[in-house]
Parts: structure tokens; sequence; C-alpha cells
């Protein structure tokens, strides 16, 4: 089952670029949070029926269809800064890891477990609210310009 899983995520990530190229990176931008939040909330509908595991591998792909997406707008958006844009977005990344497992612990210890994938579905869905308001704004609406270090 594990192997599935895995396999599903990796292949998110591929699909997540493909559709990054294929769909541009506003629109895939504005997707992507989307059929999260839909796969999301298909995880708990799902529980004790045969089609669970089909649900827990579209929902592994779509998780990881997300960095490439992002990276590919963050980098796109604006060339100038793009990488520096990648590099906090990964640290947000990792930093969001922890905090969400802090979540996830005060979740279940108030709520139990089986509110972990609400509590999830309402964040992806602040998420893609910041998404929809990201892929709307255009590079003249930047207020600071950023200039990497010199060297």
């Amino acid at each position: 089952i594990l192997l599935l899983i895995g396999l599903a995520a990796l292949s998110g990530g591929y699909i997540g670029g493909w559709l990054a190229d294929r769909l541009g990176h506003r629109r895939a931008l504005r997707l992507v949070p989307a059929a999260f939040a839909l796969a999301l909330a298909a995880v708990p509908l799902s529980l004790g029926s045969i089609g669970f595991l089909p649900v827990l591998m579209v929902w592994s792909a779509i998780s990881w269809m997300i960095s490439p997406v992002v990276q590919s707008f963050l980098l796109r958006s604006d060339p100038a800064s793009g990488s520096a844009g990648v590099a906090l977005n990964t640290s947000a990344m990792h930093l969001g890891v922890g905090l969400g497992a802090a979540l996830g612990g005060l979740v279940v210890a108030a709520l139990g477990v089986a509110a972990t994938p609400w509590v999830g579905l309402a964040l992806v869905l602040a998420a893609l609210a910041c998404a929809l308001g990201a892929s709307t704004l255009d590079g003249a609406t930047q207020a600071l310009p950023f200039s990497p270090p010199a060297r």
C-alpha cells in the first residue's frame, strides 16, 4: 500500500511540472490547490470503502503537484527574484511541516483523529484563497523590488 501511495506521490511531482508548463503557471496555481481540496475532502468520506486506496493515491499525487507549480509561479512571475522566492518558499514549507505536526497534535488531543482532515481542509481552502489572489497579481503590483546580494 505504501509503495502505491509513494508511486502516486512520485507521479504528482512530474504531473505538477507538466501542468505548469502546459496550462501556464497562473492557471496551474489555481487548479492544483482546488483539486487538492477536493481530494482531501474525499479521504474521510471514502473511509471503509473499496475506493479508499485509490482516493489516497490521488490525494498523494496531488499533494506533491503543488511544489513544482509554486516554484514555476515564483520563477516566472519575477525572474529577477524568483530563485530567492523559491528558497524562501522551501523554508516556509519546512516550517509548515513542523507547525502542521504541532497543530495536528492539538487537533487530535482536542477533537480526535477524525477531525484532522477537516481542519486540514480549512487550511487548504485558506491556501487556495492565497493562490487565487497571487495568481491574479502581475509584476506591476509589486511594491518593493528585490535585489539579490552582490557576490
